[in-house]
């Protein structure tokens, strides 16, 4: 009963970090959980900036922009708080969906050297056109956001995995009132998830969308960008406990 209670009270919590929730994705029953217990992570991939979220016309704005601002965040890439901490935020997923996982659906996971340093995941290709990508991944993850069906069998097989799980971030910041010049501002996150069985056989896809509940003042275009970067994590727990309580 203790047990019970406290997950309900860490649900309520990790509500409370945020004000607005969506989600979006085909419609699928319930996986059984220890179907795909242990799983492999395949990827978890992001931007490498957070970007504005503007709509402009109706049209959502994504959150990379191609190989120009590429090129410009690997210049910067040491004076900007938010780019330089973009594999952190990376990593930190990786651990956190290890961790929410195994808290509230008791599913484990091979693990990520036997993964990564497998014959079969470094066989695997990222596509011809990798070299002008801007998405980043979590370390020593390939960005296989699209893996094919036969190469997913293969690596279950080779690790011992029941199933893989493909994380795709994009992170933005967004005004909560007033304008980008004067305002507050606060995290703003999509996240892309695709859960594949054994077989490779993709079973689960869906995508949650996060907005947080801190905000920091804008003045004259100017903001504490090192406490935005701060409000990430939280977000992320969010995210991932919502897809967590959805298997």
């Amino acid at each position: 009963m203790k047990r019970k209670l406290g997950l309900k009270r860490f649900v309520f919590l990790m509500g409370s970090l945020v004000f607005a929730v969506a989600f979006s994705g085909c419609a699928s029953a319930k996986i059984e959980k220890q179907s795909i217990s242990p799983l492999a992570i395949i990827t978890v991939a992001g931007n490498s900036s957070l970007p504005w979220y503007v709509v402009k016309e109706g049209e959502e704005p994504k959150a990379t922009k191609g190989l120009l601002q590429n090129a410009i965040n690997s210049k910067f890439y040491n004076d900007d708080p938010e780019v330089a901490s973009s594999f952190n935020r990376l990593d930190y997923a990786e651990d956190a969906l290890r961790r929410i996982f195994g808290e509230i659906c008791e599913i484990d996971f091979v693990g990520k050297e036997e993964v990564v340093s497998s014959k079969k995941y470094k066989s695997m290709s990222e596509g011809l056109l990798s070299i002008m990508n801007t998405t980043i991944t979590a370390t020593d993850y390939k960005d296989l956001r699209n893996p094919g069906k036969y190469d997913l069998k293969k690596l279950c097989e080779s690790v011992g995995a029941k199933g893989g799980v493909v994380i795709e971030f994009e992170f933005f910041k967004k005004t909560a009132s007033g304008t980008t010049t004067n305002g507050t501002v606060c995290p703003f996150v999509k996240m892309k998830t695709k859960i594949f069985d054994q077989t490779g056989k993709e079973i689960k896809y869906k995508t949650y969308t996060v907005q947080g509940a801190e905000t920091l003042k804008v003045a004259g275009r100017k903001y504490d960008a090192d406490a935005l970067v701060e409000m990430y994590p939280a977000v992320i727990d969010q995210l991932l406990t919502q897809f967590a309580m959805d298997l």
